[in-house]
């Protein structure tokens, strides 16, 4: 491995920089002490660590991003300690629950972390969802930090529209709501306050019906087409057999769009306010162009219930076309626009995170025949300024396996595409360290607030340990 850094960009701060590559899923201690407002000790504090399968990435496939996998879980020590083994380079959600305290949470925690975690009073956010006339409204919520990146807390209202959550962290949160059978209204800034409870009513539309049907070109029923409010489809309502959809609660609102998707068909799109007035819709989906392959590991054995998503930021609504590869390691993504050239993302933990280019279409489909996934590499480091550590700073690296046009040039919309499936982000811990895994030989741009830090070049050579002190 070499690393290159770029002159002229550190006239403010002096930023040193230590980088070491490191085999795939090598394991690494998480360990830390939990004390409470006052520093005392706590003893059986339960701490969990929980892996997100999209963590540290802008993935838009929500169902995957936050699929939860259980990383590890244990009780503090009587002096108020926890020991983890993880593996480095990929982050966890870190949870720390004691009666009596607000719940501790953290997105981003990186193995090879030394933690000291004070916990809080806590604070709690009580209320109702109502529809006009006081009638309550069934709902899912979410409590989200003051950026709106992480929820703090999600659940649903009682049957008559009244909530309770306790035991939050204090400070400005943001709260969204959707009803089952009601407008979505706007998201709620509210902040909370240690040891109080803070009220919140939220007034709901009942919306209307909107009723439709779901149609192929040749004017027959797709059964099963998903239709749901945004990009997100947090509210969402699955057409019969026969096509037919009624979605409640229906609106003019903040979400701006309805969307429709069914699998082996180009997703639709309008806008709700050209719905305004109307008692109902008739999407007509067309099928889409089909990528094909089959994934091996660097052994050649066939890498089964993998990831696979054909991906793409031209056009609205954005192509995103998940699935899993079988026993055998094949996969077949159907639905995708045959004017775009996505790209092909594969995503499991210990092997590298790639993505290729695909071709054009050719009589509606793209065979990539065999296609092998790296084993992953991991860049660790250490963050300086002016020789003294950067701790809770934000680090993005940017790039992807160095074969990614193996297939197919670099499709035109790939600088906003990238963004989503080539753009790794981590926190450095309190001693400035950090770790990128999941790494495929390639390089990289490593960034912080959107300055280019050094460039990195991950090849598939042993381990190698290197330190550059960019001050000088």
């Amino acid at each position: 491995m070499h690393y290159v850094t770029r002159a002229g960009l550190f006239a403010v701060l002096s930023v040193g920089l230590s980088v070491a590559l490191a085999p795939a899923q090598q394991i690494a201690p998480l360990v830390g002490v939990v004390t409470g407002p006052d520093g005392e000790l706590v003893a059986g504090a339960r701490v969990t660590a929980t892996r997100f399968a999209g963590q540290g990435y802008e993935l838009l496939d929500l169902d995957f991003r936050y699929r939860r996998t259980p990383a590890g879980a244990m009780p503090t020590t009587r002096r108020g300690r926890f020991a983890l083994q993880l593996p480095l380079g990929v982050p966890v959600q870190l949870v720390v629950d004691a009666p009596g305290f607000a719940r501790w949470l953290r997105d981003d925690v990186m193995p090879g972390s030394e933690l000291a975690i004070r916990l809080a009073a806590p604070a709690t956010l009580r209320g109702s969802v109502r529809l006009p006339g006081g009638a309550g409204a069934p709902a899912t919520m979410r409590v989200w930090d003051r950026n709106r990146c992480k929820y703090v807390e999600a659940g649903r209202t009682r049957a008559d529209g009244t909530f309770e959550f306790a035991r939050l962290p204090a400070g400005p949160v943001t709260v969204s709501v959707h009803p089952d059978a009601a407008a979505s209204p706007r998201w709620q800034k509210v902040e909370l306050r240690a040891g109080e409870v803070t009220e919140l009513s939220v007034d709901v539309k009942p919306g209307r019906v909107l009723k439709g049907r779901v149609l192929d070109e040749a004017g027959k029923a797709v059964p099963g087409a998903v239709i749901g409010e945004g990009w997100t489809m947090r509210r969402r309502v699955v057409a019969g057999d026969d096509g037919v959809f009624a979605f409640p609660g229906f609106a003019v609102n903040t979400y701006g769009e309805l969307l429709c998707r069914a699998q082996g068909f180009v997703g639709e799109v309008v806008q709700q306010a050209e719905l305004k007035n109307a008692k109902s819709h008739e999407f007509v989906l067309a099928r889409g162009g089909v990528v094909r392959g089959r994934l091996l590991n660097a052994a050649g054995e066939p890498l089964r219930d993998t990831y696979v998503a054909a991906v793409s930021m031209d056009g609205e609504p954005h192509t995103w076309v998940p699935g899993r590869t079988d026993a055998e390691g094949r996969f077949s993504l159907g639905g995708i626009p045959t004017r775009v050239r996505p790209v092909l993302f594969v995503k499991r933990l210990g092997l590298a995170t790639s993505v290729w280019f695909v071709p054009k279409f050719e009589a509606d489909r793209v065979d990539l025949g065999e296609v092998t996934v790296a084993q992953s590499r991991v860049v660790q480091g250490t963050l300086l300024d002016a020789g003294e550590p950067v701790a809770d700073s934000e680090l993005t690296l940017r790039g992807c396996n160095a074969d990614c046009d193996r297939f197919a040039g670099q499709p035109a919309v790939w600088s906003l595409t990238r963004r989503y499936v080539a753009r790794r982000t981590v926190r450095t811990n309190r001693h400035g360290q950090f770790a990128f895994g999941d790494l495929p030989p390639g390089s990289y741009s490593l960034r912080q607030a959107g300055e280019e830090l050094a460039v990195v070049e991950v090849g598939p050579e042993d381990p190698v340990a290197l330190r550059v002190d960019l001050a000088r």
